[in-house]
C-alpha cells in the first residue's frame, strides 16, 4: 500500500501550491487523476515519485517512510515528456537502462522482451525512427523492465490512435492483474473510466472530488464524473 498524507507544496515563486493532498493506492488498484491544464496533476505525480522533495507531509509504503533512494525499484514513473537516446538503437537503449538500474539481463533476454511487444525487428533501429505508438510500447517496456510494484504515468494516452490506445489499456490491465498498482493522469474521461477504480478530480492544487467505482462498472464511474463536472460548470 502506497500512501500520501497531508501533502503541501508551494513553488519557489509562490504562484502555485499543492494543498492537503491525500491518496491511498492499494495493490491491484488503479487511481486516475483528472483536471484542467495547470491544475497540478504533474506536480502531484512529481511529488509522489520523489522528483520534488521539499514538501510538507509524508509518503509511506506499507506504513514505512517512502524515500526514493530506498524504494527506487518499487516504483516506475513515465512522465509525458519521457525521453531516451534518440540516436541509439532500441537494444542499446535497453542495455543502458539495465546498467543504470543494475538489472542483470543479457541481449537474448532483451531481444525476447522486444519480441513480446512486437519490436524485435526494430531492435537495431534508432529510437528516432519509431512512431509515437511504437515509442509508447517501448517506453512501457523500459518502465516495467525492473518489475516495479507501482506505475506512475503522466498523460499515457497522448498521441495514440484508437487501436494503440486499446492495446495500451490491455497492457495496463495486465500489469494490475499481475499484482501491480497504477496512478495516472489523463484528460480523456472515457479511458480514465475504463481502467480506474477511483478518480481524483483536482483543480488549483487541491482535490475537489473523489469518485469511486463502488459496483465495479466503468459506466458508474463515468456517470459520477459527468455529474460532478456538470455541477462544477453550473456554479
Amino acid at each position: 500500500m502506497f500512501e500520501a498524507k497531508d501533502i503541501n507544496y508551494t513553488y519557489p515563486d509562490g504562484k502555485f501550491s499543492i494543498k492537503n493532498f491525500q491518496v491511498t493506492l492499494d495493490s491491484n488498484k488503479v487511481i486516475g487523476i483528472v483536471g484542467r491544464n495547470g491544475a497540478g496533476k504533474t506536480t502531484m505525480l512529481n511529488i509522489l515519485t520523489g522528483f520534488i522533495r521539499d514538501f510538507d507531509g509524508a509518503l509511506l509504503y506499507n506504513h514505512q517512510s517512502f524515500k526514493r533512494k530506498n524504494f527506487i525499484d518499487l516504483i516506475s514513473y513515465l512522465p509525458s515528456d519521457f525521453e531516451l537516446y534518440e540516436y541509439l538503437s532500441l537494444l542499446d537503449n535497453l542495455v543502458f537502462v539495465c546498467k543504470l538500474r543494475k538489472i542483470d539481463a543479457d541481449q537474448d533476454y532483451l531481444k525476447k522482451k522486444l519480441s513480446e511487444i512486437g519490436l524485435l525487428d526494430r531492435a537495431n533501429s534508432k529510437l528516432q525512427t519509431l512512431s509515437v505508438g511504437m515509442k509508447q510500447k517501448f517506453f512501457f517496456l523500459v518502465a516495467t523492465l525492473h518489475h516495479p510494484k507501482i506505475l506512475v504515468l503522466d498523460e499515457p494516452f497522448t498521441g495514440l490512435d484508437p487501436e494503440q490506445t486499446v492495446k495500451y489499456i490491455f497492457k495496463l490491465k495486465k500489469f494490475v492483474k499481475n499484482g501491480g498498482s497504477i496512478i495516472f493522469s489523463s484528460h480523456i474521461l472515457d479511458f480514465v473510466s475504463e481502467i480506474s477504480d477511483s478518480v481524483l478530480v483536482i483543480d488549483d492544487g487541491k482535490i475537489l472530488q473523489s469518485v469511486e467505482k463502488k459496483n465495479g462498472t466503468k459506466e458508474e464511474l463515468r456517470e459520477g464524473l459527468d455529474l460532478f463536472f456538470k455541477s462544477f460548470s453550473d456554479e
